[in-house]
This record gives C-alpha cells, structure tokens and sequence, in this order.
C-alpha cells in the first residue's frame, strides 16, 4: 500500500513538473481574464475577495478553510499552479476542491495563480479588480446561461444533469438532475431565492436572492427550463 501511494505521488510529481513546464510556454493571458475566470469558477467557495465566504462553506457543515488570504496552503506561484490543477489530490488539500486541469487552459491556471498572489500582495487593488469585473460581465452578456455557468455548474454540471465537479462530495443528497425537474415556476423561483433548506429540500443548495438580482434570477429560471429533457 505505501508503495503504491508513493508511485502515486511520484507520478502526480512528474504530471505536474510537465504542466508547469507547458504552463510557461504558453500565450500569457491579462490579470482581467484572470480576475474574469475567478469570478467564474471560485466565488462559490473562496468568496467575491478571495475571504473564503462562499455560500457553499456557509451551507456545508464541516466545509474546508476556504480564506486565500489566510488559509495559506501553498507559497509559490508553482505551488498554487499545483493545488489548481490537482485540486484534493495533492496531499493537503481539501477535498472540497476539483481538479481544473482539463476545464481551464494551463495559460488560465497560471494567470489565476498570478492573481491569487496579487489578492496576498496588493489585497485592496485586486478586490476592486474582481468587483469591477464581475460587474462589467453581468452589463455584457446578461443571459440565463451565463449566470448559470458563473453558479451553478460547480455542482449541477454543464449540461444540469447535477454531475458537476462537486457531486462526488455532495452526496446526501447529490445536486439535482435540472434536466428531469418539472417543478412550478414559484417553487423554483423560492428554491433559487432562499434555498432549498427553507423549502423542505436539499440544505445544500444555497440562497442566491443577496448575490443575484430579481431579473437575474427569473431569466435563470428561463434558461433552467429551457435545458429539461
């Protein structure tokens, strides 16, 4: 067994040293994009500044420290390339947190590094970045898809067959199958609102009324019934 953890280890080393290898050589992308992809795929659990308040440790017992600024698990832009790619494979880590390799370029998983070091270093600027960032994408493109994939896709997958990157830790119970819902327009607008814990279901889906506006929420509801099989 300790074998085999080791060829394991070593393996995931080796994976690992290649990427960042290709991470270098790759076209750069701007501290925007990068500050765009958080907003995109992190808020969720590490919060809009990085604090760790997203809604997901705020509704998950026992979730993992999720505080960028002060939950520090790696030092170098290496290190933090690393926990990104791997997510909970890397001895350490939660394993709250998904694997990206595969779902963000390797020149998106350097600049998100970048970013993530600036938010250590120049906390107060790149608060102000991710804030205007996250507001100038919902004035470009206000869709019912996108703010699905800025929300939902972490546990309800991109298609909302509820497979997302969370659904092998969300289990009791997994995220729901959005693609087989027939429910009425009110009970999945209170559902999106409040929760589903305040509705009689699943504890585990959070309130999104303070992180998203009434028109946001009725077109997210469009687009929900827009993908039902």
């Amino acid at each position: 067994m300790k074998r085999m953890h080791f060829i394991r280890r070593f393996l995931l080393s080796i994976i690992t040293m290649v990427s960042i290898i290709n991470h270098s050589a790759a076209e750069p992308v701007s501290t925007e994009k990068a500050a765009d992809i958080y907003n995109r795929y992190c808020v969720l659990c590490h919060g809009n500044q990085g604090m760790g308040d997203g809604l997901l440790p705020i509704k998950i017992d026992n979730y993992s420290k999720a505080n960028l600024l002060l939950d520090i698990k790696a030092n170098s832009k290496n290190e933090i390339i690393k926990i990104i790619m791997l997510g909970g494979q890397v001895e350490g880590i939660s394993s709250y947190m998904p694997p990206w390799q595969g779902e963000l370029k390797p020149a998106e998983i350097e600049a998100l590094a970048e970013l993530i070091m600036g938010l250590r270093t120049d906390t107060q600027a790149y608060i102000v970045l991710l804030k205007n960032r996250a507001n100038l994408s919902q004035k470009v493109d206000f869709s019912g898809r996108v703010i699905y994939q800025g929300r939902c896709v972490l546990c309800h997958g991109s298609t909302g067959e509820g497979n997302g990157r969370m659904a092998r830790i969300i289990k009791t119970p997994p995220p729901a199958d959005l693609t087989a819902s027939r429910l009425p327009d009110e009970m999945m607008l209170d559902i999106i609102r409040n929760g589903g814990q305040v509705v009689g279901r699943s504890p585990q889906m959070p309130p999104w009324k303070d992180q998203l506006s009434e028109p946001e929420i009725k077109v997210l509801m469009g687009f929900l019934k827009s993908i039902r099989d």
